[in-house]
């Protein structure tokens, strides 16, 4: 079967953000598929059971029986999709602790589908600080700032300085902006915000994969990177907006392993694309 669009979401342990991310997708159900893969180690009946009784069609549950991390569930879900032969216009790999807040997606999505777009950014606005999270980067990162990371996230005092100072940055850009977005519609971009990505066709079609040897972290960059390296287009299009409570699932990781993971993700970037 072939759909316009197909939404992965990917659940650890955050049962009721996921009942809630599908049900704000409740009006893109037209020739659209709609996947919730669950990390959580074991079959959650319950979780199946309450994306049943939401009574939307093409809702599936795809148990991992592990936690395979962000863009390797994904994978997990593209892959039963291939198996089975199904097509698709559009690959959405999103957290599930957003609310689509657009109507029409398909339609804005139409004007998207050109032969050099392989990614789009959609607006991702955080409830915390109310502004758009995309664009992530819209220049490439340089060599020197990214062994800058490196080194920040080599421990955990480092990483904690290094933290600190990103979110004092974003908030003097936030002021700056004064609620305008960094870019216009239709920008081309680096780097898109991982909460939400919706990726064309093309870019599997041009050798682009979603599956990366990490847990987590680093998806962005690799995203950037693969864009790059293919020859296709990351677009900014914020008239595609979600709420984003952020961090639903990597919050309840200890820090000592979230900094271990942004480390090994960080090494994996460098070796493969700098």
């Amino acid at each position: 079967m072939h759909y316009k669009q197909i939404y992965i979401g990917i659940n650890y342990q955050t049962p009721e953000k996921t009942v809630n991310w599908v049900d704000k997708l409740r009006n893109q159900v037209v020739d659209t598929l709609i996947i919730v893969v669950d990390n959580s180690y074991s079959d959650n009946p319950l979780l199946e059971k309450q994306l049943q009784d939401l009574k939307i069609n093409n809702v599936l549950y795809l148990n991992t029986n592990d936690n395979l991390g962000y863009f390797n569930g994904a994978s997990y879900a593209l892959n039963y999709v291939q198996e089975k032969g199904d097509t698709f216009d559009w690959l959405i790999v999103s957290n599930v602790d957003i609310e689509l807040e657009s109507e029409n997606i398909v339609d804005i999505l139409n004007e998207y589908d050109k032969t050099d777009i392989g990614v789009v950014a959609p607006g991702i606005i955080s409830v915390d600080g109310g502004y758009d999270k995309n664009p992530y980067k819209i220049q490439r990162c340089t060599k020197g700032h990214m062994y800058i990371r490196k080194i920040a996230f080599s421990n955990m005092l480092f990483a904690n300085i290094y933290s600190g100072l990103v979110r004092l940055k974003n908030k003097l850009v936030v002021k700056a902006l004064d609620g305008e977005n960094k870019c216009q519609e239709g920008t081309e971009i680096y780097m898109p915000y991982g909460a939400c990505i919706y990726f064309n066709k093309k870019y599997f079609e041009h050798g682009g994969k979603i599956s990366i040897p990490l847990f987590l972290f680093g998806e962005e960059l690799f995203v950037a990177e693969t864009c790059k390296k293919l020859g296709l287009k990351i677009i900014y299009v914020p008239r595609i907006r979600f709420k984003n409570y952020e961090h639903a699932s990597t919050s309840k990781l200890a820090n000592k392993r979230i900094v271990k993971y942004n480390y090994k993700a960080i090494c994996f970037i460098i070796k493969e694309f700098f």
